[in-house]
């Protein structure tokens, strides 16, 4: 199963969105039903999670790519990718955050992301 969960500013959870459902060996992601759930939850903060039932908290190459997938689609769009987690059914994780396999984009000091940030400054010139 691969999850979405929104949250707010202050870090409250407002949703947690079953996005897909796999198989032992592995599950799709339709990208533009993922960033449609997070639009439509208001909130611009994410992360991701999903569970490999092999008990193996092991990133393969294709979480790799999603991750980075996610990460460039949601610069794009100006939301904020915190983490993405790997579970298993004994308690075992991957924290892909922690493990440096991907970096978050960083927040502005008024809570906007720097893509956000970026994107409202080219839009409003001085």
């Amino acid at each position: 199963m691969f999850w979405v969960i929104t949250y707010d500013a202050e870090m409250k959870v407002r949703t947690i969105i079953e996005i897909a459902r796999g198989t032992y060996a592995g599950v799709m992601v339709n990208l533009p039903a993922l960033f449609s759930a997070i639009l439509a939850s208001g909130c611009d903060r994410f992360m991701v999670a999903h569970n490999h039932p092999s008990d193996n908290p092991r990133p393969t190459a294709a979480d790799k790519k999603l991750t980075a997938s996610i990460m460039d689609q949601a610069n794009a769009l100006g939301l904020y990718f915190e983490n993405h987690f790997i579970v298993t059914p004994s308690g075992k994780f991957t924290d892909f955050a922690a493990a440096g396999l991907m970096v978050p984009a960083p927040y502005h000091s008024d809570g906007r992301s720097a893509a956000a940030a970026s994107h409202e400054e080219d839009l409003c010139p001085d």
